[in-house]
C-alpha cells in the first residue's frame, strides 16, 4: 500500500472485489490483488455466524481533491451515491 491508499482500484469504471470468509480469517482483494488477510479468533468466537454488510465511510478532503471530482460541487454534508452491481454470494466448498 502506498500512503494515501494503494494503486489497484480504478478510478473510472468499476472495480471488483473479492471478499472469502472461512471461520475467523477474512481475505479481501481488489481487481485482482490481495489487500488483506485478517484473522480475528476472539469475534469468530461470538459471533461464528458473522453478518454482510456494504458500507462506505463517508468522503474526506482526500476525496474531495480527487481530480475526478473537480467542479461537481460535491461537500461533505451532501449524500454520497454508491452503486453495487453484481453482488453474489455462495457457499464455500468443504475443505477449501
Amino acid at each position: 500500500m502506498i500512503e494515501n491508499g494503494h494503486t489497484h482500484y480504478l478510478a473510472e469504471g468499476w472495480n471488483k472485489l473479492r471478499i472469502v470468509a472461512r471461520g475467523p480469517r477474512i481475505q479481501t482483494g481488489v481487481n485482482g490483488h490481495m489487500i488483506e488477510d485478517l484473522t480475528n479468533e476472539d469475534v469468530y468466537k461470538t459471533h461464528a455466524k458473522g453478518f454482510i454488510g456494504l458500507q462506505v465511510h463517508g468522503l474526506g478532503d482526500r476525496e474531495l481533491k480527487d481530480p475526478a471530482h473537480a467542479g461537481l460541487g460535491i461537500t461533505k454534508s451532501q449524500p454520497l451515491i454508491v452503486k453495487w452491481r453484481n453482488i453474489r454470494i455462495r457457499p464455500l466448498a468443504a475443505g477449501n
